[in-house]
């Protein structure tokens, strides 16, 4: 018995360390997140938004890229919407493992005048696979559902 609980406290604090997050090339500066490459834009978030009408298609927004551009310096990080009409947005909780609740506003026309919604993002690595069969890690911003 003696013998085992030296091992029993080896492999306790082996799984503690395993479990420590990996780091991620992002930072929160002034409430906006950053990543090595800058300010992540506001279009980038508002992609992830569910749409006035309902829609709710975009789960996820590759943000860095190795070799190709990514949201942070896309020539439109957000296509089909207008990126001066959202914003600002706030992060209004942090939680484990990368997650954050954010609130991302824009202004719509008509009578609503501005729209809010509220979303959980998780940042993360995703493999991508190329033509050369290279896999790339790219920094993602994943949507992973609402709160209230």
């Amino acid at each position: 018995m003696k013998k085992l609980l030296p091992l029993l406290l080896l492999s306790l604090g082996l799984i503690a360390c395993s479990e420590k997050e990996p780091e991620l090339d992002y930072s929160i500066i002034d409430g906006k997140f950053y990543t090595s490459e800058g300010e992540i834009p506001i279009g980038c978030f508002a992609q992830l938004m569910v749409e006035v009408n309902g829609d709710n298609t975009i789960a996820s927004i590759y943000l860095n890229w190795n070799s190709l551009r990514g949201c942070i310096d896309a020539n439109f990080p957000y296509p089909g919407g207008n990126e001066k009409e959202v914003g600002p947005y706030t992060i209004e909780e942090k939680l484990d493992g990368h997650k954050y609740k954010l609130k991302v506003c824009q202004k719509v026309g008509g009578s609503i005048g501005s729209y809010c919604d509220k979303i959980i993002v998780q940042f993360a690595y995703r493999d991508y696979v190329r033509k050369e069969f290279v896999i790339k890690n790219v920094l993602v911003l994943d949507k992973l559902g609402e709160w209230e």
